[in-house]
């Protein structure tokens, strides 16, 4: 692939649901960034999902290939949780993981659920770059001396309280807890907004 189509791919993606069809591309995108996938699994995995009301995966086509995934999981609203976000190694850097979180949270908003979130590593400051584009927030740092895979990411879409706030505030300050805090007698995490010229704030408290 030339320079000039590579430039141009992530506007020529489309981001649909995965089929059946999908399953020889789905097995060698897992394989080429180090996940083990097997046709049985792969199979078992189309179909469970193609069943499901509540969860679905997302690919992004080029042309016919398959050369991203993700997985948007929508069970408990207003929440949203985006899972598994696999892009061919050749293709990262050129929009198309953009273009499939983006797609997740187009899908999650406008069906009320407009807090999503996901968990990515809490060293990896390349993938901290890629969700704070995307408008993700840290709301648990998790234990930076610990297993990876820890640090919960949110972004609160349109309808949420948290958006409104910050479309009231628009300069708002944000601050995350470095671990759990109480409140009321039980320990949460939080994530605070404060505005600094009226001072208004607003807290949001996660379990955890």
């Amino acid at each position: 692939m030339n320079s000039i189509n590579v430039k141009l791919m992530a506007d020529t993606v489309y981001i649909r649901e995965v089929e059946k069809e999908d399953v020889e591309d789905l097995i060698e995108l897992y394989a080429l960034t180090g996940w083990k996938l097997d046709i049985e699994h792969a199979n078992r995995m189309i179909e469970q999902f193609a069943k499901s009301n509540y969860s679905k995966i997302l690919v992004a086509d080029l042309n016919g290939k398959v050369v991203g995934k993700v997985t948007l999981d929508k069970v408990f609203p207003p929440y949203a949780e985006i899972v598994n976000l696999v892009v061919h190694p050749i293709y990262q850097g050129k929009g198309v993981g953009s273009r499939l979180v983006e797609e997740c949270i187009n899908r999650a908003v406008k069906t009320g659920y407009n807090v999503v979130y996901l968990m990515c590593d809490p060293l990896d400051q390349r993938i901290h770059k890629f969700y704070a584009k995307l408008g993700f927030l840290p709301g648990i740092l998790g234990d930076l001396g610990g297993p990876r895979g820890d640090m919960w990411l949110y972004y609160f879409g349109e309808g949420s309280f948290v958006r409104k706030f910050l479309n009231d505030h628009p300069f708002a300050e944000f601050k995350v807890s470095r671990g759990k805090t109480n409140f009321h007698m039980v320990s949460f995490y939080s994530m605070r907004w404060t505005d600094p010229i009226s001072n208004d704030s607003l807290e949001v408290f996660i379990r955890g």
